[in-house]
């Protein structure tokens, strides 16, 4: 009985390591190229974001905010996020509004750190980097 138990500890080991390389094969293919980043920064999308945070960040205008702009821009800020740290979701997910606003101020950015994501146990806080037009308060 023990022989079978060790041959099928064996076997799932081995399932499982397979598993795992063909995941990360998978994720490779995945990965974004700097093509794909100059692509989307040139985007229609990406410039009509970028001119609604321009207007928003005059403290002066009255802007009507739908759900269209709102999502545009929210989703245009995680990306941006995202693409200039490589950090996976998780941690802006948990950003804090607290921790957004004491980012501390390095150079022309803001750095702010992440309390709480899945590795801070082992890898500790998750710094965050924003730039100056990401970065508003």
């Amino acid at each position: 009985m023990r022989e079978k138990a060790r041959l099928w500890s064996a076997s799932y080991r081995l399932d499982k390591k397979q598993i795992h390389l063909d995941k990360m094969n998978r994720d490779l293919g995945n990965l974004i190229s700097p093509e794909m980043v100059s692509t989307f920064e040139k985007s229609e999308a990406a410039r009509i974001a970028i001119a609604y945070i321009e207007q928003f960040s005059d403290r002066d205008a009255s802007l009507e905010v739908n759900q269209y702009v709102y999502t545009l821009v929210e989703d245009f800020t995680l990306l941006e996020i995202t693409i200039a740290n490589a950090h996976r979701s998780g941690v802006l997910s948990n950003m804090m509004v607290g921790e957004y606003k004491a980012a501390k101020k390095a150079k022309e950015s803001r750095i702010t750190c992440v309390k709480r994501h899945k590795t801070a146990d082992s890898h500790g806080r998750a710094c965050i980097l924003l730039s100056p037009t990401l970065y508003c308060c």
